[in-house]
């Protein structure tokens, strides 16, 4: 999580979202981190800013991070087993930001499929479009997100079957309405 104790936002970054390219953002413009990257910490009293990205390709992230941990696991058998979870992190429930929501002011949500767009309508990151005109740059055109050719050319539609997605969008139905993520999206999403 990052604060602004001057603008009074907390920007919450559960894992694979996007995190590390907006928090280079976020650190130029004074934003700093409190216990890490990515644990939320709901106690301050501050509007809520939070990354998310469809559950869908999140687990297609999750799966290719973990690889050398999973020792060869399939994507159908790596959603058999963790059906769209963290699988290593020592404790999910800290980017539980839904969970966390319901009692917090989410002023913003920032689309990883949108990342560019959605960072560009707030208003401080505009105000300082200078500043940050080359990480913003490095963003729109995706050469800023690291990712290599077997990452680049996953397709979601070769992954997922009925029976994958379902498990996927059963275990994680309240991150899909949070996100406004469509049950079927699985279908056109671009990884």
């Amino acid at each position: 999580m990052y604060l602004s104790h001057k603008l009074q936002i907390q920007w919450w970054f559960p894992m694979h979202v996007g995190s590390t390219v907006t928090r280079f953002l976020l650190e130029d413009i004074g934003f700093t981190p409190h216990r890490g990257q990515h644990p939320i910490d709901p106690a301050f009293d501050y509007d809520v800013y939070v990354n998310i990205r469809n559950p869908y390709n999140l687990t297609i992230s999750n799966w290719k991070y973990n690889q050398t941990k999973l020792n060869g696991l399939s994507f159908s058998d790596f959603v058999k087993k963790y059906k769209g979870e963290y699988p290593f992190y020592h404790n999910p429930s800290e980017m539980d930001y839904v969970g966390f929501s319901k009692n917090k002011k989410i002023k913003k949500i920032i689309r990883t499929e949108n990342l560019y767009d959605d960072l560009m309508s707030i208003d401080f990151i505009r105000e300082n479009e200078k500043l940050l005109e080359k990480k913003l740059l490095d963003i729109k055109n995706k050469v800023g997100i690291i990712r290599n050719e077997k990452t680049k050319n996953l397709v979601p539609q070769n992954l997922y079957d009925e029976d994958l997605a379902n498990i996927v969008y059963n275990n994680r139905i309240k991150f899909f309405e949070f996100g406004g993520y469509k049950k079927d999206s699985w279908k056109i999403l671009n990884y």
